[in-house]
């Protein structure tokens, strides 16, 4: 919950306890005037103290009565307010065990990642200054898709890309350095590079280096 709703409902109590504290004000007020013209013409000393006695009490009970309400009043704010924090609380925690879970996952992805047979196929291609076949590529996006929640899917849903700037995207998930990069995409670093920038416009709509591209999707 942002700050904007919190002070909406610290106001609303603010205002029920106004609400409360002028009604039981303006409940003394019909009383008051009862009781002057009650006592305006007494017929004797008697009945003046009788009448100024009864008057005590019952203002007296009034006063019981408006100071009991606010204190129920604000034991029920008390009461509200303790439930909201901890709710406030509670998602908090919430939201910190989705964030564990997220980063357990991320680093279980990585490890598969890093260790499977189609990432050591690659490395194996990029040693040996080749170019994986189309096969391997295929089997390397798989791979990628299978260990992080359809990546290539996901991002493809976020712009159109073409196959060299997808399989840069996916070779950056898999941690390879720029320079393996230009090897296994048959391209020149500077490309490659070039290519990382305008990816960033491309999904982010802002300007950015070649190393906010990386940040992007590692943790996407």
């Amino acid at each position: 919950m942002d700050t904007r709703a919190v002070q909406q409902y610290v106001k609303r109590l603010l205002l029920a306890v106004f609400l409360c504290c002028c009604a039981g004000c303006y409940a003394e007020v019909p009383f008051a005037a009862d009781s002057s013209r009650e006592t305006s013409a007494p017929t004797s000393v008697s009945q003046l103290l009788q009448k100024q006695e009864d008057s005590f009490r019952a203002s007296q009970r009034r006063a019981n009565h408006f100071v009991a309400t606010i204190v129920a009043v604000l034991i029920a704010l008390l009461l509200v307010s303790l439930a909201f924090i901890l709710r406030l609380v509670l998602r908090q925690k919430d939201i910190e065990l989705d964030q564990q879970k997220q980063n357990l996952f991320h680093k279980k992805s990585v490890h598969r990642i890093a260790v499977s047979s189609e990432t050591l196929a690659l490395q194996r291609r990029c040693a040996a200054l080749e170019a994986p076949s189309e096969d391997e590529w295929q089997q390397f996006q798989k791979m990628i898709d299978r260990n992080c929640d359809g990546f290539s899917q996901r991002l493809s849903s976020v712009y159109t890309l073409s196959q060299q700037e997808l399989r840069v995207c996916l070779l950056i998930k898999a941690r390879f350095k720029p320079s393996e990069i230009a090897i296994l995409t048959a391209h020149s670093k500077e490309a490659i590079t070039s290519t990382r920038r305008r990816l960033y416009k491309k999904l982010t709509g802002k300007d950015g280096t070649p190393e906010m591209l990386d940040e992007l999707i590692l943790h996407a």
